[in-house]
């Protein structure tokens, strides 16, 4: 096991500069692979303790990901990557420490986000009149980040508030007939009752979908779909997980990992270079 000390930068890379200040970070040779090769993160979900990342080959064109670790909601380093025309990809966790990741060539377009807080149903339906979508969501109980942006091609998306997953299933089923596909998730199983917030989007590119779930994390299931030719595209959970897998992205060839640790070499090993920050003490491998 590996720690690192507050307030540390680490270059992912081949190196990783372990006591590096966040302000004065390098820029390190990547891994030792052409960059075609390269796998970029496609997906961040789940919750401290409980975290997935997939990283597809297929989502890499160019560019550099930024990957913020922190306690609080890093909103002065979002600031500060939109600044130098960073675009936030993914987003996961909740009030016990959220993983924001920013990418110098995404095409959205002008981005906001809502929270961290109560979910923003109100703020979100505001913006839909305005052509923003939902491109990232992480949270759960009070604690909400919604993340939406222009430029996405998406023509139409509904979302539920924050839900009993199993209870959607007939909802799921009329839209998706209706040409809808899941493009966000997330939320978990709590204690009192069930919280996910289901996002889906009409031309959204994606073909046909499968979802499990909730449940213990379907290992088995996500190599048999990906045999199938299915890509995980979507994903929440902590203790009872929700999987979706579709067709038509075209991501190449996938590779994850989950568990309660970062894995921060796993993704210097396969990933282009780029930036991983931390501002606490994180268990990673």
């Amino acid at each position: 096991m590996l720690k690192v000390l507050r307030s540390v930068a680490i270059v992912v890379g081949i190196f990783l500069a372990l006591y590096q200040p966040a302000s004065a970070a390098d820029s390190f040779p990547g891994p030792s692979t052409t960059p075609e090769e390269y796998y970029c993160l496609s997906l961040v979900a789940g919750f401290p303790q409980s975290w997935l990342f997939v990283m597809s080959k297929g989502f890499c064109v160019r560019g550099t990901d930024h990957i913020f670790v922190h306690t609080d909601w890093p909103k002065e380093l979002i600031a500060g990557d939109w600044d130098k025309g960073f675009h936030i990809t993914n987003v996961a966790g909740d009030k016990d420490g959220w993983v924001v990741v920013m990418n110098d060539a995404s095409a959205l377009g002008e981005q906001v986000y809502f929270g961290p807080g109560m979910f923003p149903s109100e703020a979100i339906a505001e913006k839909l009149k305005d052509d923003f979508r939902i491109t990232a969501i992480a949270g759960f109980n009070d604690q909400w980040v919604v993340v939406m942006s222009k430029g996405t091609g998406i023509s139409g998306q509904l979302f539920t508030e924050p839900t009993d997953f199993e209870k959607k299933q007939q909802w799921l089923k009329d839209h998706y007939a209706e040409g809808y596909r899941i493009t966000n998730l997330a939320g978990d199983r709590g204690r009192a009752a069930a919280q996910y917030v289901i996002v889906l989007s009409q031309k959204s590119g994606i073909g046909e979908q499968v979802w499990i779930g909730p449940g213990e994390f379907p290992d088995k299931w996500i190599e048999q779909k990906r045999s199938q030719g299915y890509e995980i595209t979507a994903a929440t959970g902590y203790g009872r997980w929700i999987v979706v897998m579709s067709n038509g992205m075209h991501l190449g060839d996938q590779s994850w990992e989950w568990g309660p640790k970062l894995p921060v070499t796993w993704i210097s090993k396969h990933g282009r270079p780029g930036v991983l920050e931390m501002n606490k003490v994180w268990d990673f491998e």
